[in-house]
């Protein structure tokens, strides 16, 4: 009789401590969720989409890179040669 009861609250003890463990993981989780804003989970870093622009100026050929993403021009009008 006393087997079956050290038994039971043995497995009593041992099922307590693994749901307080499983909460106490929860409650972690909940926490560093908390401290995560929008903006850091959600933002996606992408690359620019640069090309190069050309014309003819006085007989020659000029070309200028463009950033079709910011709609910016990049440096100066250079020779193509």
């Amino acid at each position: 009789m006393k087997r079956i009861i050290i038994s039971v609250l043995l497995g009593f003890v041992l099922l307590s401590s693994v749901s307080i463990k499983h909460e106490a993981d929860i409650r972690r989780n909940i926490v560093l969720s908390q401290n995560v804003s929008f903006d850091q989970t959600t933002s996606v870093l992408r690359a620019n989409h640069i090309i190069w622009k050309y014309k003819i100026m006085n007989g020659r050929l000029w070309k200028r890179k463009y950033d079709i993403t910011a709609r910016a021009w990049i440096g100066d009008w250079i020779l193509a040669e």
